[in-house]
């Protein structure tokens, strides 16, 4: 197996050079996963990978907490191909009883899903064409089933680039009418079931952020990290899957800078090192690196972050000001301060 080429469906950037530095030595389930969370293949890609996974390694047994029978590797990929196939032709069918909503990812935010469709061609026209005009990042379609449900009716959602190809296909709710219970055992429990404790390159106290994101938090600890401080009392007890594959730490909310403590909120194998601007309001996340680095003690801390929020808030005051004033009269207040600092 080609450890290089296994590389390259890494995500973050500095979490892969740091794989490399240290010349980790991929798994064959390892290289499986990290196909099925890749986030640049398209659905096409992935599966003309995941072939090449088959026809150039030898299979395995797969053992996880909720399966400790284990299951065969390849058979299960060729069986998850075979579902993400199917659940495309199921969304692209149109139904009598079924409708299609486009949205699409633009700012930050989602927008759209006010116009709707009776089949997925004209959805996509509509999507794309906003998409031709517009800076856009990705869309979504989403098939919506009228089946007059009490509880969770059927909906299935298609993910495209910009360029309008399908990066991820999914489903919620009721499952499509031809899905089975093996389907969905396959489908929502065999990668959603494994584990790995990959090696990252960051430390407690480190500002990163998941490099789509790209919000900055200070990173405290990841599941695997907790593991090696606190091991568990009994081998084989806890139930690990890819959501303990997170990492957790302090971000900052913007319009009140209270700064918040995200519990396993961020997935591990995404983050890299933020290198954008750290000043401004992003000071108090560089106080909060160097608590977490016991670079500072608490009641500094405390100070600093007070200090910071009440430097912003003269700002903000100061902005909001609507009387005229002149710049003696600002200069006389020690207004003009915070009004220089304001447009920095």
């Amino acid at each position: 197996m080609d450890n290089s080429y296994v590389l390259k469906f890494v995500n973050s950037n500095d979490v892969r050079k740091h794989l490399q530095t240290i010349n980790y030595q991929f798994s064959v389930p390892e290289y499986a996963y990290l196909i099925w969370q890749n986030k640049c293949l398209s659905v096409t890609q992935k599966h003309l990978e995941f072939q090449l996974l088959i026809d150039t390694t030898d299979s395995c047994l797969v053992k996880t907490s909720n399966c400790k029978e284990g299951w065969d590797l390849h058979q299960t990929i060729k069986d998850y191909v075979a579902l993400e196939n199917k659940l495309i032709s199921i969304f692209l069918k149109p139904e009598a009883n079924s409708f299609y909503v486009a949205e699409w990812l633009e700012l930050g935010d989602w927008h759209g899903g006010n116009c709707f469709f009776n089949n997925p061609d004209l959805a996509y026209e509509y999507a794309m064409k906003y998409a031709d005009e517009n800076p856009i990042t990705s869309f979504r379609i989403s098939k919506h089933y009228s089946d007059n449900s009490t509880s969770c009716s059927c909906v299935i959602e298609a993910l495209y680039n910009s360029e309008g190809e399908t990066m991820k296909i999914d489903h919620w709710g009721a499952p499509p009418e031809v899905w089975t219970e093996d389907d969905s055992t396959i489908w929502c429990e065999r990668f959603d079931d494994m584990w790995f404790d990959i090696p990252i390159p960051f430390k407690p106290g480190d500002i990163v952020c998941d490099c789509y994101d790209k919000t900055p938090f200070v990173i405290t600890d990841t599941v695997p990290w907790y593991r090696k401080e606190h091991p568990p009392k009994k081998a084989g007890t806890t139930h690990l899957c890819n959501f303990d594959m997170c990492a957790s730490g302090y971000s900052l909310e913007k319009d009140t800078l209270s700064v918040m403590y995200n519990w396993v909120s961020f997935y591990y194998l995404n983050l890299e090192y933020y290198t954008d601007d750290l000043g401004g309001d992003n000071r108090i996340l560089i106080a909060y690196s160097l608590f977490k680095q016991r670079k500072l003690n608490g009641d500094t801390l405390s100070k600093v972050v007070q200090m910071i929020t009440a430097e912003s808030f003269a700002r903000k005051f100061c902005h909001d000001i609507d009387w005229v004033i002149d710049e003696e009269t600002e200069k006389s207040l020690g207004l003009d301060i915070y009004k220089e600092k304001l447009y920095e």
